[in-house]
């Protein structure tokens, strides 16, 4: 265990040599951890695991800062300051009853070496989410280096929070960047939770969900979401559509997978109304596919939005998906400004169940919608 200060006020709490690899080595704290006099303390974990029964003092981001790296395992009875997390390449254990962060959770490394990042919570423990959690990666280092969040529950805390999940372009499209199978809850008021690619990326990477959501509604802003079990979307709204900002790239993609899984929520809105400030002329494509063919999704009502003028969203699909209703429903498809007799919304393949045949879908709105469902009334 060493100190040792980088900046003026700025003081580092390092365990293990970090010389650039785990050696076996353990260290174990018992005691409580304060900053003292310095402006932040950046406590770092490589070369050697931690064991931490004790508490470290909380604080923000710019007061707090824990960093795990170099393939080393840190394991936390106790608590971990309040501020930034990073598991660039290592373990964090949370074996505490509840463990806090307010600033933000990174997983995976931008510079460092290559090596995945895990995230395990324990069975009965909580992991608080008052904050965003982003997946980096090192780019263009031929590193195919994903992350795991495991275990327990991440209670989504104080406002609604975002995953930003960069693409990286070594790991299998397939595969997922950030994988997370614990369960989300919220704080006993709906928090929405939202993905999307990093700023000005087109592409985004891919964030595969398996565990129990009932956190709020989710929305898709580019990126892929993947489905891995038939509650991992709350029973809420399911929005893919342009994050209205500047930093949203020209052609934007935003993609769910339900993946085979029979989840269900109360509303589809593909596409944002309002694209102002998008950068370029827009085009965001959103979709929504089932690869395996074999699940479904019950819902309401279906919305499409062409966006601002001169900012138009490219034409939705919906492919392969079983859709199922239970009652008369509406679909509403608000069309390109300048071309009203082009599809806006393609659904294709796939079928459509409204439980007894007895059930009405009126579309409306000033666009046009291609549908090739097979019926499969029962």
């Amino acid at each position: 265990v060493g100190t040792g200060a980088t900046t003026a006020g700025v003081q580092r709490f390092e365990v293990g040599d970090l010389a650039g690899s785990s050696d076996g080595r353990s260290v174990q704290i018992d005691g409580n951890l304060t900053r003292g006099d310095a402006t932040r303390v950046d406590f770092l974990v490589g070369g050697a695991d931690l064991l931490l029964n004790g508490q470290v003092e909380a604080g923000t981001g710019n007061v707090m800062r824990t960093i795990i790296k170099d393939g080393a395992t840190a394991t936390v009875t106790g608590s971990f300051g309040r501020g930034v997390m990073e598991v660039r390449n290592g373990t964090l254990n949370v074996n505490t009853d509840t463990q806090q962060f307010d600033s933000l959770i990174i997983l995976g490394d931008t510079s460092g070496q290559a090596g995945n990042a895990f995230v395990n919570i324990g069975s009965n423990n909580t992991l608080i989410l008052n904050t965003g959690m982003n997946y980096e990666d090192r780019a263009n280092n031929s590193d195919a280096s994903v992350a795991t969040v495991s275990g327990g529950s991440i209670q989504v805390t104080g406002a609604n929070r975002t995953f930003v999940v960069h693409d990286n372009p070594d790991v299998d499209p397939t595969s997922a960047e950030l994988t997370i199978t614990s369960n989300l809850v919220n704080d006993g008021t709906d928090r929405d939770l939202s993905m999307r690619a990093a700023n000005n990326e087109a592409t985004g990477g891919t964030l595969l969900l398996s565990g129990n959501n009932s956190s709020g509604g989710f929305l898709v802003q580019g990126g892929t979401l993947i489905l891995g079990s038939d509650t991992a979307l709350d029973s809420d709204f399911l929005n893919i559509s342009a994050r209205n900002n500047a930093q949203t790239a020209q052609g934007t993609t935003g993609t769910v997978d339900i993946n085979g899984t029979n989840n269900t929520i109360t509303a589809l809105t593909l596409g944002a109304g309002n694209t102002a400030a998008v950068t370029g002329t827009n085009g965001f494509v959103a979709s929504l596919t089932d690869s395996l063919g074999t699940g479904s999704l019950t819902l309401n009502n279906i919305t499409y939005n062409d966006g601002s003028a001169g900012k138009e969203n490219a034409a939705a699909t919906i492919t392969d998906v079983n859709l199922r209703i239970g009652a008369n429903r509406v679909w509403t498809i608000n069309g390109n400004v300048t071309d009203t007799t082009t599809p806006r919304l393609i659904i294709s393949g796939g079928t459509l169940d409204d439980d007894d045949g007895t059930r009405d879908i009126t579309v409306i709105g000033d666009g046009t919608l291609s549908l090739g469902l097979t019926s499969a009334d029962n």
